[in-house]
């Protein structure tokens, strides 16, 4: 009996601890993982359904059994297109693309995108391309470069790269945001390859341009440096002209002042002459003067008034420091014929 019961008991215990180790694993594989640049939705594989209700953030999580995630990046993520071949760091190689004018261009290029952060979106984009939803994305984004290539001539490619490169960003962008909440972050163009004859015709094209502009700029400044030498030639004539008839009305002014200013010096000599003289005359009719013949005279007898003024007259003009400045003054009477 003791040997029975011993056995049970070992049979017990070594149930219980299968079952307790299973319980164990089983509990253990409830707990799923997200790392930290992932979200995930929970995915159902016992009834194969996705929770659309909630996303899951990084950190550890417990499920349930058979459940698991389905993992999507939340940093940014990079697609290249470079190089004749696909290699391991690029996603496809030179996208080879129709100008409007129907040359075959070469082009490298490499985008950043970002997935949605919403629950519906992830599932959404989930459903149409599974797990290999980066693939589609290049694919698709071939397929638009492409597009956005096709409106331009090939010798923009040469000339206007930053408009072309910023259409291919803005038809990506606009393609995928609205189709599947997938946002385009930024837009390379990397590098294109246009036919070697073309390129030369083109570089032969911008070589005559810039010849052109530096000719055209040449007689630009030609016909400003003529302009603005006839301007100076007229200012310059119109200052000597201003400055010479300045100089006519200042030297007219100037002999006017002067004459009337002789006028009024020579009248005011004449006058205070003509007192002092008068004065004169009276001193000298109480001195007496003998001439030689012994004849006693007044001096007022041998000089009248008048003599003595045109006298004063005359001494006036020919002692003045302007003889080529005509006085209008009154002439002596004794003077006159």
């Amino acid at each position: 009996v003791k040997n029975v019961m011993s056995n049970k008991l070992a049979f017990g215990c070594g149930v219980f601890s299968f079952l307790l180790l299973v319980s164990i694993i089983l509990f253990g594989s409830s707990f799923k993982v997200l790392e930290p640049l992932e979200v995930g939705l929970d995915y159902n594989k016992n009834w194969f359904n996705v929770d659309q209700t909630r996303l899951y953030g990084p950190g550890r999580y417990l499920i349930g059994l058979g459940h698991g995630f389905l993992r999507f990046p939340v940093n940014h993520q990079v697609i290249r297109f470079q190089g004749e071949e696909m290699s391991d760091d690029a996603d496809g190689s030179l996208i080879k693309v129709r100008s409007s004018d129907g040359l075959q261009v070469s082009v490298s290029c490499s985008f950043t995108y970002v997935l949605p952060r919403t629950a519906a979106d992830l599932y959404r984009l989930y459903m149409e391309f599974q797990d290999e939803h980066r693939k589609f994305i290049a694919a698709i984004a071939r397929d638009e470069i492409r597009n956005a290539a096709a409106e331009f001539q090939a010798s923009q490619f040469y000339t206007n790269r930053r408009d072309i490169a910023t259409a291919m960003a803005e038809i990506l962008n606009t393609t995928m945001f609205t189709r599947w909440s997938v946002h385009i972050d930024s837009f390379q163009l990397l590098n294109f390859d246009l036919p070697e004859t073309y390129l030369a015709a083109i570089e032969a094209t911008e070589v005559w341009k810039q010849a052109f502009e530096e000719a055209y700029h040449e007689q630009s400044l030609l016909n400003h440096r003529i302009e603005t030498e006839e301007q100076s030639n007229v200012k310059r004539g119109q200052r000597e002209i201003i400055l010479r008839r300045t100089s006519g009305e200042v030297s007219l002014i100037e002999q006017m002042g002067i004459a009337d200013a002789l006028e009024y010096q020579i009248t005011a000599l004449a006058n205070s002459t003509a007192i002092t003289k008068e004065l004169m005359f009276d001193h000298l009719r109480q001195v007496p003067v003998q001439l030689a013949n012994g004849t006693t005279v007044m001096q007022w007898e041998q000089y009248d008034r008048k003599d003595l003024l045109a006298f004063l007259w005359v001494q006036s003009i020919r002692t003045h420091s302007h003889p080529r400045v005509v006085v209008d003054t009154e002439i002596p009477d004794a003077l006159v014929v």
